[in-house]
């Protein structure tokens, strides 16, 4: 095999696992950071800071027009589903069943990237082969930090 070939073979490799991360997974929504909804449409995790509660339930997922996914997903027969609302800013209404179509990213599926500063802060990331949180060094600025504790790391991608 000539060079010009393994490098192509190498080039569609990497595009093809590249393509799987972007695509998400089809197992568990349990630690995404995005997903699709046949009722909801794409879904976003809440980011840090951001608490919404319903009967002392934490929200997952902010949907489009304030639709909410909340509690941990449950699974029926070959599909994932959560409880569903609308959150009017002060309480959840319409609460209903949303069923997971797609998940669009999958935290645990990211390496750590160091990124362009310069310093070297701690950071986690879950290695898939392993199946462990290690660590890596981040430079503070740009980068892929997935996790910023092994704690974090391990509620998200144990399950």
């Amino acid at each position: 095999m000539s060079i010009k070939s393994r490098n192509r073979v190498s080039s569609l490799v990497l595009l093809f696992l590249v393509s799987l991360v972007l695509q998400g997974c089809s197992g568990s929504p349990h630690n995404s950071f995005g997903l699709k909804t046949a009722e909801y449409g794409e879904c976003r995790r809440l980011e840090k800071g951001e608490i919404i509660r319903y009967k002392n339930r934490l929200v997952s997922y902010v949907c489009e027009d304030r639709d909410i996914l909340f509690g941990k997903p449950y699974k029926i027969g070959d599909d994932w589903y959560f409880k569903a609302g609308y959150f009017n800013g002060k309480s959840v209404e319409n609460i209903s069943q949303a069923k997971v179509e797609k998940v669009l990213y999958n935290i645990c599926q990211f390496q750590g990237a160091y990124g362009t500063g310069s310093e070297h802060i701690r950071k986690f990331y879950f290695n898939i082969g392993l199946k462990a949180c290690l660590p890596f060094e981040w430079s503070g600025t740009n980068g892929v930090v997935p996790f910023d504790s092994k704690d974090e790391c391990e509620a998200n991608c144990y399950y």
